[in-house]
C-alpha cells in the first residue's frame, strides 16, 4: 500500500484487523491497493491513512474488521458506516442547503417531501409526517426511506435579512457544492437586488455528490462478502437515490426611495 494523503484517495475505507490483513491472499491485497478511491484501515496496527482521519474514525465508531466506511462529500475527513451512509449523506446535504438559505437571508425553510427513486417510496409532509407520510410499496430496503423521512423533517423560521451572497458562494465552494446547479441558481437569484426573490420551491438530488462513492462502497462490500472478509451478512443492494423538495421564503425588502423623492416630501 502507498501513503494516502488526499480525500480522493480515501473515498471509501475498509477496515481490517492486523491478523486478518496478514492472512489475506496477495491478489486480494493487490486489488485493494490498485482500486482508486479505496483505502485500508488497520484497526489494531499501522495504517497508511492520514493520522487525523484515522484518529477520527477510531474515536467516532466501534469499528470491526470488514466494516466499510463512506466519506462525507461535504466534509471529507468525516465518514459514515456503509449501511447508514446514503441516509446520513442526504441529511448532511439538507443541512447544507438550510445553511445556504440562512446566509441568503431566508426567513423560512421547510422540507416538503422525500423521494427514493431506487425503491419507489416517498414521504410527504402533507401526509402527516414520520412513518405515516411514507407512501408507495416498501420493499426490503424501504426502511432507509423511513429512516431519512424521520430524520429530515426540518422547519426553520427567522426574521430574515439581507443576503450575504459572497458568503453563500464561499460556503458552496468549501463544502464541494459548486456543481449543484439548483443551489447555484438560488444564490445567483439572491444576488439581484432589483427583483428580489420572495419564495421558491426547490427539488434537490441529495445523493448526487456521493453516488459514485456509494456505488464503490457497495462493490467493496460485495467483494468482501465473496472473499469472506465482511463483518456481517449484509445483502447486496442498489444505491439509494434520494431527492428532497424544499420551500424557502425570503423577506420582502422594499426598494429604497431615491433621494430626490424623499426630499420632495419634506
Amino acid at each position: 500500500m502507498t501513503s494516502l494523503d488526499t480525500p480522493q484517495d480515501r473515498r471509501v475505507v475498509v477496515a481490517f484487523s492486523q491478523a486478518k490483513w496478514d492472512s489475506l491472499a496477495s491478489e486480494i491485497k493487490r486489488n485493494m491497493a490498485g482500486n482508486p478511491g479505496l483505502a485500508v484501515l488497520i484497526v489494531d496496527g499501522e495504517s497508511h491513512l492520514d493520522p487525523d482521519v484515522t484518529q477520527k474514525l477510531l474515536s467516532a465508531y466501534t469499528i470491526n474488521g470488514g466494516d466499510v466506511l463512506v466519506q462525507n462529500p461535504y466534509s471529507t475527513s468525516r465518514y459514515f458506516l456503509e449501511e447508514d451512509a446514503a441516509v446520513e449523506i442526504a441529511l448532511e446535504k439538507t443541512l447544507c442547503v438550510a445553511e445556504v438559505c440562512h446566509l441568503l437571508g431566508a426567513r423560512k425553510f421547510e422540507v416538503n417531501s422525500v423521494q427514493n427513486a431506487t425503491d419507489g417510496t416517498e414521504w410527504n409532509a402533507v401526509g402527516g409526517g414520520g412513518a405515516k407520510g411514507i407512501v408507495g410499496k416498501l420493499k426490503a430496503n424501504g426502511g432507509r426511506s423511513q429512516q431519512l423521512a424521520r430524520k429530515i423533517t426540518l422547519a426553520d423560521s427567522s426574521s430574515g435579512g439581507a443576503p450575504d451572497v459572497n458568503a453563500a458562494r464561499e460556503y458552496l465552494s468549501r463544502h464541494n457544492l459548486e456543481s449543484d446547479s439548483m443551489l447555484r441558481s438560488l444564490v445567483d437569484m439572491a444576488a439581484f437586488p432589483g427583483n428580489s426573490i420572495e419564495s421558491r420551491s426547490l427539488t434537490i438530488d441529495v445523493s448526487r455528490e456521493a453516488k459514485s462513492t456509494l456505488k464503490l462502497a457497495l462493490e467493496i462490500n460485495a467483494a468482501n462478502q465473496a472473499a469472506g472478509t465482511a463483518s456481517g451478512g449484509r445483502e447486496k443492494r442498489n444505491v439509494d437515490q434520494f431527492t428532497v423538495q424544499y420551500t424557502i421564503e425570503f423577506p420582502n425588502h422594499e426598494p429604497s426611495a431615491p433621494d430626490h423623492d424623499r426630499s420632495s416630501k419634506l
